[in-house]
């Protein structure tokens, strides 16, 4: 069986930011986070950032699996 690949998809208009989070290479979503335009840019970018390094490392987690370490 091959590695899932977990992915983020940000998507904005003129009203919301939508953040979503998908798994076993897009086909399940995982989470979905909505932020209204009075929401903060910064807190928009903080969610996504983190969201980014949360999946970087599941990915560098998966790579490193049966290696000691």
């Amino acid at each position: 069986m091959g590695r899932t690949k977990e992915s983020i998809q940000m998507s904005s208009s003129n009203t919301h930011t939508s953040i979503t989070m998908f798994a076993e290479n897009n086909s399940k979503i995982i989470g979905n986070w909505y932020f209204d335009a009075s929401d903060s840019k910064e807190l928009v970018d903080a969610t996504f950032n983190g969201l980014k390094a949360l999946v970087e490392s599941l990915e560098h987690n998966k790579s490193n699996d049966g290696q000691a370490a």
